[in-house]
């Protein structure tokens, strides 16, 4: 459904399509911005060129009104009412580029932005599992690999020695399996160290501190990134209260906000309660990436993903909204919601 309406997204103008979501706030997310992207990421997602980061903001601006994590919770908390399109703009994973080019763009067209991190990476003490598969596997396709070494790969993934099938393969590989990235990386030559070393991948902390001089917030994104849905409740609240006590010793002045790394699919409202709704709850939001949605939990949030391949910020962003707008005029909300509609 959501490809027919970006398909639709072609023929309708942008002020009409935007007008039928009345004063709603949207939650666009990216990670990183560069011309050049980095080996690290770019097996993983598409990424904008900062022309093409600029046109999305350009387009954000002249339809939306951007709002900062302060506005966003006096809204929630019933202290404001927002009467416009408003949208809140967030960066996942903390990587470098957010300091040498998102952030010079972001000041100059005065839009305020959050930005998730995972202390485990901040400082570039290692490298997101999923980030040491794109490493990988940029060196698979550029390098001249023995079918030795391949074989040898093979075996460490359980596959058959197809370089088609061990690069999908790869991309299955959990978070909890580093070592065995650990391994083939070192099979290939791919120095994971010496990449952190060189290329400074992360944010340091002395980074965030300035962006939060500069006004920019700094939210949680779970401690080194795993899927939620592949870890046990107690594990899952572990991962966010450490990664919650990190942020809020860094930045006691800020909001406290958390999104789930990757997806909230398979979270529950026992662990959303217990994050938002207690009186010691850890997080003042949290976040998930399903698109526009209506509130189905309190304080809990769903953004857009913006780095669709081929696919303007203009179009991804109208086709969400008319994708919206038709699940909820065919009453497909208040099914699934019932009252929390």
């Amino acid at each position: 459904m959501r490809r027919l309406f970006r398909a639709i997204s072609r023929a309708l103008p942008a002020r009409m399509v935007v007008k039928g979501i009345g004063s709603k706030t949207i939650f666009p997310f990216y990670h990183l911005v560069s011309n050049n992207p980095p080996s690290h990421v770019k097996h993983l997602y598409h990424v904008l060129s900062a022309n093409e980061f600029e046109r999305d903001l350009d387009f954000l601006l002249k339809y939306f009104t951007p709002i900062d994590s302060k506005t966003l919770i006096d809204n929630l908390s019933g202290n404001t009412k927002i009467q416009k399109p408003t949208f809140f703009l967030s960066f996942d994973d903390g990587f470098r580029e957010v300091k040498d080019i998102i952030t010079p763009i972001l000041l100059r067209k005065g839009i305020p932005a959050t930005f998730f991190v995972n202390p485990a990476y901040i400082g570039n003490h290692d490298l997101m599992y999923r980030c040491k598969i794109s490493l990988i596997v940029d060196r698979l396709k550029a390098a001249n690999i023995t079918g030795t070494i391949y074989n040898e790969i093979a075996k460490l993934l359980g596959v058959n020695c197809n370089s088609t099938t061990i690069i999908k393969a790869l991309f299955q590989v959990k978070h909890n399996q580093s070592k065995l990235l650990n391994e083939i990386a070192e099979l290939i030559d791919v120095d994971i160290r010496g990449h952190l070393s060189a290329n400074q991948p992360y944010l340091a902390l002395d980074d965030l501190l300035v962006l939060a001089k500069s006004g920019f917030a700094i939210g949680g994104h779970g401690y080194n990134h795993p899927y939620f849905n592949e870890i046990s409740f107690e594990e899952q609240v572990s991962e966010v209260m450490r990664c919650m006590g990190w942020v809020t010793s860094n930045f006691p002045d800020q909001p406290k906000l958390f999104a789930f790394p990757f997806t909230d699919y398979g979270i529950t409202d026992n662990l959303l309660n217990q994050l938002l709704l207690t009186p010691d709850g850890s997080c003042d939001i949290t976040f998930g990436t399903c698109g526009i949605q209506p509130v189905r939990f309190p304080k809990h949030l769903q953004r857009i993903p913006m780095e669709l391949n081929g696919i303007s910020g203009k179009r991804l962003l109208s086709s969400e909204i008319m994708y919206y707008l038709a699940k909820k005029k065919s009453g497909y909300y208040r099914v699934k919601y019932d009252k929390n509609l």
